[in-house]
């Protein structure tokens, strides 16, 4: 095995392409990136050499150039690049939630989940992970993170209302144009929890020559069922 995969040097090469629009934070984003790289479990306190790389990397995060589109891109284009010569795509979309309930003072969070007494709060994490026809992880074609700024209701007949547009589940048919946009050569079999066994999904990637593999957690009657007498 190549030692570059084990003490995280592959890093470098993943982000050469970086670009911030300024020499100096796409050095310090390199040099940051090898520190977490080698210590993936690790805050940056921890993963950061001394105090002077910690507060660096304070500011670093800190700079309104350092977008999280910015630190993406380089790794995108990886993906797409290792996607090529694949006869097949499998891409799961999944959904996380970042727990910062214990950051008090951290802003620009929602919630997360409700328990009594407690209403946790963190960031929603939504991805499009491409992997090969055996299974191999290939790299992320999509990732959205966003604070969720409200709870969906249990009325039923009110949610029908909403437009899917305004839905959190929308983030379904974001992966899934990412998708489009990113492996347009590609054979693509789309893979979702049942948190993605929504109808309007299954048209949507039928029209656009998406294969898919979805969990069901709606009863459906098929057409072509036979229940005899």
């Amino acid at each position: 095995m190549d030692s570059s995969r084990i003490d995280g040097h592959w890093i470098e090469e993943e982000i050469a392409n970086i670009n911030f629009g300024d020499l100096r934070l796409n050095k310090r984003f390199q040099i940051l990136a090898a520190e977490l790289a080698n210590n993936p479990s690790q805050p940056i306190n921890q993963a950061s050499t001394d105090w002077a790389a910690t507060k660096a990397a304070y500011r670093f995060f800190g700079n309104s150039k350092v977008q999280s589109a910015k630190i993406l891109e380089p790794h995108f284009l990886n993906t797409q690049l290792r996607a090529q010569g694949q006869k097949r795509l499998i891409v799961v979309q999944d959904t996380s939630f970042l727990d910062y309930t214990k950051h008090v003072k951290t802003e620009g969070l929602g919630r997360i989940g409700k328990y009594p007494g407690v209403e946790p709060q963190g960031l929603i994490l939504h991805c499009a992970l491409a992997l090969s026809e055996k299974g191999l992880p290939l790299g992320l074609l999509h990732q959205k993170i966003w604070p969720r700024t409200r709870m969906m209701g249990k009325n039923r007949q009110t949610e029908s209302l909403i437009p899917i547009e305004k839905k959190e589940s929308f983030k379904w048919f974001e992966g899934l144009k990412s998708i489009l946009e990113t492996a347009p050569d590609h054979d693509v079999v789309m893979v979702c929890d049942r948190e993605g066994d929504i109808y309007q999904l299954f048209e949507e990637s039928i029209s656009c020559g998406i294969n898919f593999v979805i969990r069901a957690i709606h009863p459906r009657m098929l057409e072509d069922e036979d229940f005899g007498d």
